[in-house]
């Protein structure tokens, strides 16, 4: 089997990776196939996010599919043409299946989105869908109630920013300074999967796919001070209640440690248990 991820997150592919080195499947970041792309997560909820992620990267990849399947015909038919000129048409045809992004994608194919973040009740939910950019939601809805409390016209506000992340110490601090007053406080760390599994190939257009979602999830403490350096994201002020005597942040624990235990790993292993590895 194959796994795409259909994350850009170094720190995500890297979990990843580690939960899925127990398996026989061949894993791939998709940027490994296809360039970058830049998706809005415009959805009301984590599953909804990880969908909007999981079809964008399979519609890409359908599309480099068609395009390389093409490519590689045509290469084939002429091939086919030069036989008894002299071509070592073997050698050409091996050089047509390689020149194939795709080449590499051995089905069954699974095509893995993540959408994931930090809730914390106190808050109403925050940051919720929004941990990955945090400080500039915060920044935006700053300027919106100060434009609003002086009769300003709010229209001309620039929205474009809370698209793009923050930097994770931007978030973070944004954070401390929110549950200062409630601190120490109940949260949770939530991941949502969204699945495209593909039998076999040649890949089917995203109207024939169904996608299935997994999650997983991790009860803790949110604290208003950072410690450790492990990790990234939240993990710095988040205290697991499970399996964790010491108290310690998730930035205290070692990775494999963390892994054991994350939303993360949670939500990976529902789906692995899906796929049957």
């Amino acid at each position: 089997m194959t796994i795409i991820l259909a994350t850009g997150n170094k720190h995500k592919i890297r979990e990843f990776e580690a939960m899925l080195g127990d398996t026989d499947a061949q894993v791939y970041a998709y940027e490994e196939i296809l360039e970058s792309l830049e998706i809005v997560e415009s959805g009301a909820s984590f599953s909804e996010n990880a969908t909007l992620k999981v079809k964008a990267i399979y519609q890409a990849l359908y599309a480099k599919y068609i395009q390389d399947s093409q490519n590689t015909e045509s290469r084939l038919t002429q091939n086919t043409q030069t036989q008894g000129q002299g071509v070592n048409t073997d050698f050409a045809n091996s050089q047509n299946l390689a020149y194939s992004a795709m080449y590499p994608l051995k089905a069954p194919l699974a095509i893995i989105a993540e959408d994931s973040g930090l809730c914390v009740p106190a808050l109403n939910g925050e940051p919720g869908i929004y941990s990955a950019r945090y400080a500039s939601f915060k920044h935006f809805n700053t300027h919106l109630d100060s434009a609003q409390s002086q009769e300003l016209p709010t229209m001309s506000l620039n929205t474009s920013h809370i698209a793009h992340n923050s930097t994770d110490s931007e978030n973070l601090q944004c954070l401390i300074e929110h549950i200062a007053p409630f601190a120490p406080t109940p949260a949770f760390f939530t991941a949502h999967i969204a699945l495209i599994f593909v039998e076999s190939l040649p890949l089917p257009p995203i109207e024939q796919c169904y996608i299935e979602c997994f999650e997983g999830r991790l009860e803790g403490i949110a604290i208003s001070e950072a410690r450790g350096t492990e990790g990234f994201g939240y993990d710095p002020i988040f205290v697991p209640l499970d399996l964790n005597p010491h108290k310690q942040t998730l930035a205290e624990f070692t990775p494999s440690a963390k892994n054991a235990i994350s939303h993360r790993k949670r939500a990976i292993s529902a789906c692995l248990k899906y796929l049957h590895l």
